[in-house]
């Protein structure tokens, strides 16, 4: 079936898409990238440091795809 995304699985998509361009951001700054591989390497459930940023992130972001507390 080739239907319409609901708004909620747009919403989903476009929140996914802030998460990942935090990451990226995170990682392509050396500074940052070290502290989140110290946190990552401390850990033993998430198998990738893309992962266990995703994961960290997550958390940081309303429904809407906005980051709580800005």
């Amino acid at each position: 079936s080739n239907q319409e995304p609901t708004p909620a699985q747009i919403a989903a998509k476009a929140r996914f898409a802030k998460v990942v361009a935090a990451v990226r951001a995170i990682l392509a700054d050396p500074t940052e990238k070290a502290k989140l591989q110290a946190e990552y390497k401390s850990q033993t459930k998430i198998g990738s440091l893309f992962g266990y940023a995703m994961h960290k992130l997550n958390a940081d972001y309303d429904a809407e795809g906005n980051k709580i507390g800005e």
